[in-house]
């Protein structure tokens, strides 16, 4: 297939080739017809749902030089609290 470019694209592309070390300028100029394609077919940004990660448990030990002794610490996960509905009720009065 052959698509006419305007010398001005053409030469922004011969450009950020050079830049970036890459030979096969047809290949490059399909991948970039093929990511510009899909931004403008499903946007900028695609909406990925994931999961938040729960903090790793953390382990400490400290060691009393003067009186020898070791404490131990270990922090875990924990759930943070779900934001409470409101309890407080507002009646509406009509006129």
């Amino acid at each position: 297939m052959l698509i006419n470019v305007n010398d001005k694209i053409y030469e922004k592309i011969k450009e950020y080739c050079e830049y970036n070390k890459i030979d096969d300028i047809e290949s490059e100029v399909s991948r970039i017809l093929e990511v510009g394609l899909s931004i403008d077919k499903y946007g900028a940004v695609p909406f990925i749902k994931f999961k938040p990660t729960k903090p790793p448990i953390v382990e400490t030990t400290i060691k009393n030089e003067e009186t020898d002794k070791v404490t131990e610490k270990t922090v875990e996960h924990q759930d943070e609290e779900k934001p409470k509905k409101p309890t407080r009720r507002v009646h509406i009065i009509k006129t």
